[in-house]
């Protein structure tokens, strides 16, 4: 039985004001193994057992006290439950739905920041799945054909918001708050102020990222999530870079090279001098490679999972990063490095394994 540690309780009393208290009985099942659900709960008083299979290891037994989550994982990414649980003792938990998550990012945003960041020091030990933009770094050949264009009209925009439905909800199997399963496409609130970028290959919308310009709208939560308060730039000369999407059979590397540069140039003609964003984990690397860096804590995103804010400094990096050549240089040196970096690896584990052996 593993003890899942709470990663602080602070955040309870907040949460009450928002959420419904539910009662559960001893023995009484708060999820069940491959059923979808559209809430999920903090244990507030009692003990949950959660039989927790993973991939590739054996089954976990995890006992959830107070403070600690249950469902987060199937709610927050809108996947069937993957683990039976049951309450151990007599328990009381608050029911969080997306209409608790959108009242506490309006109404109470620190709390929901705080909560966000919690939820990622969780979910780093219950998944080991996440959205990878690019399959590998091999940096393939040009694509024939391949143009960078912006949303110019709502037509255009909606082919951007059906590439996100794409690969969130269709190929990745998850759900959104901003998801319209009729319309099959994800529109949020920022797309109303946003610069949108498309790649297109012969007519077909194979990538997407998006812009929006911290001095002509608000930010929501993603304004504290990424830190930006703590820039003196900010909001004149900030912006923040999300929806960054490829398709599927283009993730090698060029197709999203040429979105950050097409983005990065946009930016700096418009007076931008810091690009804001996030990254999951097995990605931070690639950006840190073009020059992003680390403004805080790791939080959970509706759709990422566990994700980093980064931060980009144009006038430091606009030279490398508004063409494609300058991020193939930068992204070469990185490949190079990791192959270097593994290949010693591999002759140090060698010689380990010799000595043991010997």
């Amino acid at each position: 039985m593993n003890i899942y540690p709470a990663q602080g309780t602070g955040y309870l009393a907040g949460l009450q004001k928002f959420c419904v208290e539910c009662d559960f009985a001893p023995g009484e099942a708060l999820r069940q193994k491959g059923v979808h659900y559209r809430d999920m709960y903090v244990v507030a008083r009692g003990e949950v057992d959660i039989d927790l299979q993973l991939e590739a290891s054996q089954p976990v037994a995890i006992e959830v006290g107070a403070g600690g989550f249950v469902g987060e994982i199937g709610f927050l990414r809108g996947t069937p439950a993957n683990a039976d649980a049951v309450a151990r003792s007599a328990v009381r938990a608050l029911q969080i739905t997306d209409q608790t998550m959108a009242e506490l990012e309006r109404s109470a945003p620190e709390l929901a920041v705080d909560l966000l960041r919690t939820l990622a020091k969780t979910a780093q030990d219950r998944t080991n799945t996440n959205l990878t933009l690019l399959a590998d770094l091999g940096l393939e050949e040009e694509i024939p054909d391949l143009e960078i264009l912006t949303c110019r009209n709502a037509d255009m925009l909606r082919e951007a918001q059906k590439l996100r439905y794409r690969v969130y909800c269709t190929e990745l199997g998850r759900d959104s708050p901003a998801a319209d399963h009729d319309q099959q496409t994800i529109a949020d609130e920022l797309d109303a102020f946003g610069h949108c970028f498309v790649a297109v290959r012969d007519s077909d919308v194979i990538g997407t990222i998006r812009v929006n310009f911290s001095r002509e709208g608000p930010l929501g939560i993603l304004e504290g999530l990424y830190g930006m308060a703590a820039s003196d730039r900010h909001p004149a000369t900030t912006a923040i870079s999300t929806k960054f999407v490829i398709d599927r059979a283009y993730r090698g590397g060029l197709t999203a090279m040429r979105l950050i540069a097409q983005l990065a140039q946009y930016g700096d003609h418009q007076g931008i001098e810091e690009c804001y964003g996030d990254a999951i984990p097995s990605l931070i690397d690639y950006y840190q490679a073009m020059g992003f860096e680390i403004t805080g804590e790791a939080f959970f995103h509706r759709e990422n999972g566990p994700s980093v804010p980064i931060r980009l400094d144009l006038t430091r990096h606009i030279e490398a990063m508004s063409s494609e050549a300058g991020v193939r240089r930068m992204l070469r040196a990185y490949v190079k490095s990791m192959r270097e970096a593994a290949a010693a690896k591999a002759v140090t584990d060698a010689a380990q394994q010799s000595g043991e052996t010997s």
